[in-house]
């Protein structure tokens, strides 16, 4: 009998997909009340109650009396434009960490790839600073690191080829293999993960910012894949992030960049701009 643990299972379609392909036993873990109780509903309309159990709970404080066998396969849709932003990857170290999933179960999807991509932004440039008569002059000395979902309009000129950010095995990695490297709820404090990245500039102009997007690998042998890639239609977008300060840059130069991951957040800094002329920042 195969069972499958729906990790932040919404309106329950991927609990419903897993008994129509087979699995005997479905575990709907959601924390959210209201939405657990339409997800109930929804199962109940569809002739489900049988085989899904909805586990109205956090993951993080789910007890053998939830799930009382490790699954064969566990599944979730809880990614993000930067794949991991809804906690994914924290909750799902937490359940290997505590033996809720060990190195037999099947995790959906199995690994992640997120790509940024250095860009010149319209967005970056200043906001109208008068409404009707008012005048909101001093709101363009605020340079905030802020992110937007990407649209075709939000970028000017891309001045980087994609770079390969991070690389996420849900399938293969376990935090017992590495004790300095949990990823638990909350925060640890410290960052764990920073990435450096010598990065050839590709064309003249300020950058922004940076789009980023993954490539989601749904089995191991990676035959199966999904991509918010700028160019895909898919219900995630890339995302745009901007750094606050405009980094002035020539083709030909060399951007050296430091992206750092706290858990689930990402901070950029870059370490200096090479350039075979000149090269300011800021």
């Amino acid at each position: 009998d195969i069972t499958v643990v729906d990790l932040g299972a919404g309106f329950m379609l991927l609990s419903m997909m897993a008994v129509e392909l087979g699995a005997q036993t479905v575990y709907a873990i959601e924390r959210n009340s209201l939405v657990a109780d339409v997800g109930r509903q929804i199962l109940h309309r569809n002739r489900m109650t049988k085989k899904v159990h909805v586990v109205e709970e956090d993951s993080l404080y789910i007890t053998s009396d939830d799930i009382p066998v490790v699954p064969d396969i566990l599944v979730s849709e809880t990614l993000d434009s930067w794949i991991i932003g809804e906690g994914f990857l924290s909750t799902l170290n937490d359940l290997k960490l505590r033996g809720y999933v060990n190195r037999d179960t099947v995790i959906v999807p199995s690994r992640g790839k997120l790509y940024m991509q250095l860009v010149q932004s319209q967005y970056s440039l200043p906001a109208n600073h008068s409404v009707h008569h008012f005048q909101f002059d001093p709101l363009l000395t605020l340079k905030p690191f802020t992110h937007m979902v990407l649209r075709e309009h939000n970028v000017q000129v891309n001045l980087s080829e994609p770079v390969d950010a991070f690389d996420f095995d849900f399938q293969g990695y376990f935090p017992s293999d590495d004790p300095h490297d949990h990823i638990l709820y909350p925060y640890p404090n410290g960052i764990f993960d920073i990435r450096r990245f010598a990065i050839p500039i590709t064309a003249t102009g300020a950058i922004h910012g940076a789009v980023f997007w993954f490539d989601v690998a749904m089995d191991e042998e990676a035959t199966i894949h999904l991509s918010n890639a700028p160019s895909s239609s898919t219900h995630w977008r890339p995302m745009l992030c901007l750094f606050g300060d405009d980094y002035y840059v020539t083709k030909g130069s060399t951007v050296y960049m430091e992206v750092s991951r706290l858990s689930e957040r990402f901070t950029f800094a870059f370490d200096r701009i090479a350039t075979t002329t000149a090269a300011t920042a800021s």
